[in-house]
């Protein structure tokens, strides 16, 4: 289905793109590969790109323009940014049941209902709840792009009438009755139907259900149409006291997903570039060590959403968190290169000569932060779920770009001009620098007894690691008191599940359930899994055969059963009207459907459901030729759920092992390389403890962490190796070197961890619940990582005597 978003002048358009998202995310890696250029320039001969200061300036101002141009239209004015509100990008890319999906939909139609409930003080079977039931059905009608609606009030009936001898089909209501008596029997003969209390009417006859379905159109288009808000100002209107509306179904979620990824899109990325200069600001009371680092970190994610829009490419339930966090993470590398800067510049007057020393000394602990962060976030890309891939793919861009213009371009901006001093005026806190000498006499003095502290938080962390809890609900990115939350639990409490199922069987043959035996195995099935515990209905075509069988056998209560010979089968088959059939048997009868109705979402209970469903198909005796198939959007979107696990051990293990050799090559010691990993590793080992301690379930946004808290927390480690290294050169003991290097990087690593804490923070503001649980537990992992850079690192290489 193709996605919808935002375009020019804030209208939601159609985004039909044909381009795999392998390619675009070939093309994403091919733009970062490009962007190493002016970085291997950096690296290999930094006198030369100094040099060429205006053209490195030129080429991101120039780069900076062009990402505009692809971002903004003209015609009208407005962002070329398209949103996916759906959970399609979620899915496991790799699972096989989802061919089986789109044959069951292609068969049957879609399983995405679209539910609204009429709550009555008074009962559904009045008057007036009936006329008013028929006026929103008549009104939601006439929506433009809305196929059928189908309530008590429009839907088809057949009956035995005795006083003309004649099975008669027509509206279960034509004229709403006026005398109770009639009212009491239409109540009556509603509830004692098959398949009106299922789906139509609620057991205790005060709820009724209004089921819409739409023509095949986009998402985008449904939003584009506005249909969502036009349904919801019907109820509105229809809204009086003794009346209330509840309503659910996959296209209402998508279109208020939408809303809220309009809604944080347009609040979160200026929050994260306040927030960021805020932090910068209090940390360094400087104003080019505010604005070059976050501006840095806005240019690149420009870079990186002018990709997106150049792709066709939309941003996703996951995604949409790319700004924000892209901002907070990338601002860390600017800070750096101006630490080390001021450092240079002081008492030096050549701001050039300064800025050479800056980019000779940082391209290296900058440029291995970078790899490793890289090799971070492109562990998501061993996911099979497309959402994470693209997170993955598009964060690599923005950290390569991010990287190029802090290490390329602030030297190169900070190398011009003249002064007396070259620096950039930044100093360190009183209480800051207090801290920061205190710290490092207790990591130094007592390197074991720190040690001993930390060991004790790891292993408790990993004690806790087996009772993580993985389960992944795509209405989990809902607050609990949300409408789209209040609303699925008040349908499935008053209709008895609205989460659809689709136990789909094909005959082989056409006309195979025209047979008897295969009816009655069907009905035989339907039982079964009618009495599983988190069923609460079931549909087939058995209950419009049987009933409309004792129909024509004179309303003879015995005669409510599939009839004995194929002919009077397709004789009633053909009798039933094509839209009443239309979900549970395909056109030639070669098919059918058994629609299981369930209020599970959560993926732990729909895997338990599903593990039952195959439970009884595997004891149940089908006849030969008979293929079954559990299928359905929820079992699609909740098989992701059952990989998370997996892909968080391959990813992890991904990481550490490259990130590993990364710091052993770069410095040339496996004892350094593997002495470097352990306070990036403890911090994501608390925080799996956390998710085990209960603090999160280990869902889609929460997998995320692992990786990107791996790669993120090496940079500070890496800055704090290489000063520990230089300072160990100048002949200082372990603990000398230690205590200097905690006192001089512990600014900008502060810094940064303040940067990257308040940055995620920013998260805990968007309107999914997911995505604030996710900047939560990343600020504390952050926390946690900057805690290790400042105790745990120092006494690990004071007691190892490096």
């Amino acid at each position: 289905m193709p996605p919808s978003g935002l375009a020019p002048g804030g209208a939601v358009t159609d985004i039909y793109d044909n381009m795999p998202l392998d390619a675009d995310m070939a093309i994403a890696v091919a733009v970062a590969a490009a962007l190493l250029l002016p970085l291997i320039a950096a690296f290999a001969a930094p006198r030369t790109l100094l040099r060429a200061r205006v053209l490195v300036l030129t080429t991101i101002g120039a780069l900076s323009i062009a990402a505009l141009a692809a971002l903004l239209g003209t015609a009208p004015l407005g962002v070329n940014m398209t949103l996916d509100p759906s959970e399609e990008p979620l899915l496991d890319s790799r699972d096989p049941a989802i061919e089986a999906y789109h044959e069951a939909i292609a068969n049957f139609g879609e399983d995405d209902l679209f539910v609204i409930a009429m709550n009555t003080t008074g009962g559904v079977f009045t008057r007036e709840a009936l006329e008013r039931l028929r006026r929103i059905s008549n009104a939601i009608r006439r929506i433009p792009g809305v196929r059928s609606v189908k309530s008590l009030t429009n839907t088809v009936a057949y009956r035995y009438r005795s006083d003309e001898d004649l099975v008669e089909l027509a509206d279960l209501i034509d004229d709403i009755p006026t005398d109770e008596h009639s009212l009491a029997e239409l109540r009556q003969r509603a509830l004692s139907d098959r398949i009106y209390p299922k789906i139509l009417v609620s057991a205790d006859a005060n709820t009724a259900a209004i089921n819409v379905s739409f023509r095949k159109m986009s998402d985008g288009d449904f939003v584009a149409a506005g249909i969502d808000e036009r349904v919801m100002a019907i109820l509105a209107a229809e809204t009086v006291p003794g009346f209330a509306f509840h309503v659910t179904g996959r296209q209402h979620v998508k279109a208020h997903t939408h809303r809220i990824m309009v809604h944080d899109l347009v609040r979160l990325i200026p929050l994260a570039v306040v927030v960021g200069s805020a932090v910068a600001w209090a940390l360094s009371r400087s104003l080019a060590a505010t604005v070059l680092p976050v501006g840095a970190s806005v240019l690149a994610t420009l870079w990186v959403y002018a990709t997106l829009a150049w792709l066709g490419r939309p941003l996703n339930l996951i995604t949409v968190v790319l700004g924000p966090m892209l901002i907070c993470v990338g601002s860390v590398y600017g800070v750096h290169v101006l630490a080390r800067f001021e450092e240079m510049s002081a008492g030096q007057p050549d701001r050039r000569r300064a800025a050479l020393d800056c980019l000779e000394y940082c391209r290296a602990p900058v440029g291995m932060a970078a790899t490793t962060t890289v090799v971070g976030f492109g562990a998501l890309l061993t996911s099979p779920v497309p959402a994470i891939d693209e997170l993955g793919a598009f964060t690599v861009l923005g950290i390569v770009s991010v990287t190029m213009i802090s290490l390329a371009g602030i030297p190169a901006l900070m190398a011009g001009g003249s002064g007396d001093r070259a620096g950039t005026g930044t100093r360190m806190p009183v209480v800051l620098e207090r801290s920061l000498v205190a710290l490092a006499r207790n990591s130094t003095r007592r390197p074991g007894r720190m040690l001993a502290l930390w060991g004790l938080a790891a292993v408790t962390a990993a004690l806790l690691v087996p009772a993580i809890v993985v389960d992944t609900d795509y209405l989990n990115f809902f607050d609990r008191d949300s409408p789209v939350r209040r609303d699925f639990d008040a349908i499935n409490k008053a209709m008895g599940g609205s989460v659809p199922v689709y136990v789909s069987l094909d005959g082989g043959t056409e006309g195979a359930f025209r047979e008897p035996a295969k009816l009655r195995a069907l009905a035989q099935l339907q039982r079964s899994v009618g009495a599983l515990p988190m069923v609460t209905n079931t549909i087939s075509a058995v209950d419009l055969i049987e009933p409309l069988n004792r129909a024509f056998e004179n309303d003879d209560a015995a005669a409510e059963r599939i009839p004995a010979s194929r002919g009077e089968v397709a004789d009633l088959m053909f009798f039933i009207p094509k839209a009443e059939l239309r979900q549970l048997a395909n056109s030639n009868h070669s098919r059918a459907n058994l629609v299981v109705r369930t209020p599970a979402s959560g993926s732990a209970t729909v895997r338990q459901l599903e593990r039952d469903i195959h439970g009884i198909l595997e004891r149940t005796a089908l006849p030969e030729g008979i293929r079954a198939t559990v299928t359905g959007n929820t079992l699609l979107v909740n098989h992701g759920a059952d990989i998370i696990a997996d892909s968080q051990t391959r990813a992890v293990g991904l990481a550490t092992v490259a990130i590993f050799v990364l710091v052993w090559r770069f410095f040339g010691s496996v004892k350094v390389g593997a002495l470097a990993m352990a306070p990036n590793l403890v911090p994501v080992l608390m925080f799996f403890g956390l998710l085990g301690a209960g603090a999160a379930t280990l869902s889609l946004p929460t997998s995320l962490i692992g990786c990107a808290a791996l790669g993120i927390a090496i940079d500070d480690t890496a800055h704090f190796l290489v000063a520990y290294r230089h300072e160990r050169g100048r002949g200082l003991s372990p603990e000398e070197a230690a205590t200097a290097c905690t006192v001089r990087i512990g600014r900008p690593i502060v810094s940064t961890s303040f940067m990257l804490v308040a940055g995620f923070l920013v998260l805990t503001l968007s309107g999914f619940a997911t995505i604030r649980e996710f900047g939560a537990l990343s600020a504390i992992v952050m926390l946690v990582c900057l805690a290790a850079d400042l105790t745990l690192l120092p006494a690990i290489l004071v007691k190892a005597r490096v």
